[in-house]
């Protein structure tokens, strides 16, 4: 089984994507880390800090798809 990772700064506000609620903002400077509700799991995502997000919107997130890094779940091991 192959599983994906994406860290939060690569994720960014799309038309389409992961449906987040948006449950905590904690302004960070030139960022604004955004925890969401995302299919009953908790997701943190690194917006810009000009996003107009606040508690209780639904956005979509979707990925850099050139940052997403595949896990082979047996090994561990990175799948290029």
């Amino acid at each position: 089984m192959i599983e994906f990772a994406i860290r939060p700064e690569d994720m960014k506000i799309a038309s389409t994507g992961l449906e987040a609620k948006i449950k905590l903002t904690e302004p960070l400077g030139a960022h604004l880390l955004a925890t969401c509700e995302v299919d009953g799991g908790f997701f943190r995502a690194i917006l810009d800090s000009d996003s107009a997000v606040k508690l209780g919107d639904v956005i979509h997130l979707a990925p850099q798809l050139d940052r997403i890094r595949w896990f082979d779940t047996k090994t561990g091991n990175s799948v290029e």
